[in-house]
């Protein structure tokens, strides 16, 4: 990112719904981190009241993970140094695909395809029909679960590799 010249003020910062959203302990720690060049362990010492190094060090990887900070913190870095560049947003997207869950990966993945030029990007409507596509295909079961279909209870006995029941035992009529 490239710095601008007028970097943005703190009243504007404390301004915005991600800075509301913070704890106090956690805007007195982006404060500290913003004022001391960014050493998230001194800012942690300063916001916290820590027993030891050690557990300040802990606590900083906490607080600079959690989601509120991290959305201040983003838009602090926008506002101050610009958008980030291209490769800076494959980066983002690269992390997300590693920390996500198995099951939120494919949209980040298919960010990254879009970000990288593999695929075209999709509009709002092709991603709705998408997932309305996916919720009409009915939902996720396991094997064991009871599930309605037409009037009729059924112990699902066969699950196809999405996790819907393909077949099952008629347990009752309703």
């Amino acid at each position: 990112m490239t710095n601008t010249t007028n970097p943005v003020s703190w009243e504007a910062l404390e301004s915005t719904p991600q800075y509301r959203t913070l704890t106090a302990h956690q805007r007195n720690w982006v404060k500290a981190l913003l004022s001391n060049g960014g050493n998230p362990v001194a800012a942690t010492e300063a916001a916290y009241n820590c027993k030891s190094l050690k557990n300040a060090t802990c606590l900083s990887y906490e607080v600079r993970r959690h989601p509120s900070v991290r959305a201040f913190l983003e838009l602090h870095d926008v506002l101050s140094y610009g958008a980030p560049s291209k490769e800076q947003q494959i980066a983002s997207v690269l992390e997300t695909i590693r920390e996500a869950p198995a099951y939120s990966r494919v949209r980040a993945q298919r960010l990254l395809a879009e970000l990288t030029g593999f695929v075209g990007t999709s509009t709002d409507d092709q991603r709705s029909e998408t997932n309305s596509g996916l919720e009409s295909k009915g939902p996720i079961s396991k094997i064991g679960d009871v599930v309605l279909q037409d009037g009729q209870k059924y112990r699902v006995t066969h699950i196809d590799e999405n996790g819907h029941p393909t077949e099952g035992d008629l347990i009752e009529t309703v």
